[in-house]
């Protein structure tokens, strides 16, 4: 693996674990949302380094989706979540984002399902073991 994807995945794991954590040890699901969201766009963004590809400054999980597709059609079934969760970038840091108010409490565990699928097909695509 290429030193840019392991920095790239060092990090995607990192906020992989403390979404983890954060679920377990506490009711905070606005940060475990931003965690799984980040954890997704870093791992994503490590298929890119690996391919040799540009990476995009963006959040946008669904960018990042169509830039890896051809890379990673195990992902095909997820783009609904993916796309879903990319909110969680901007909606969980900037109050005036969120005007709907949003109960994160409700979609945590979409974005830790997402996280974790996301999560194991990266890795396996780049020859990581769990």
């Amino acid at each position: 693996m290429k030193p840019k994807t392991e920095r790239w995945v060092r990090f995607a794991e990192r906020d992989f674990r403390a979404a983890k954590v954060l679920f377990e040890n506490s009711d905070i699901s606005e940060l475990v949302c931003y965690l799984a969201q980040q954890s997704v766009e870093k791992y994503l963004k490590a298929v890119l380094a690996e391919s040799d590809r540009s990476i995009p400054r963006t959040h946008n999980l669904g960018k990042l989706y169509q830039l890896t597709n051809d890379l990673l059609p195990e992902l095909d079934s997820l783009a609904p979540d993916i796309v879903r969760i990319s909110v969680f970038a901007v909606a969980t840091r900037y109050p005036e984002e969120d005007d709907s108010d949003a109960d994160f409490s409700r979609v945590v565990d979409l974005a830790l399902a997402t996280m974790e699928a996301v999560r194991r097909i990266v890795r396996a695509h780049l020859g990581l073991t769990n």
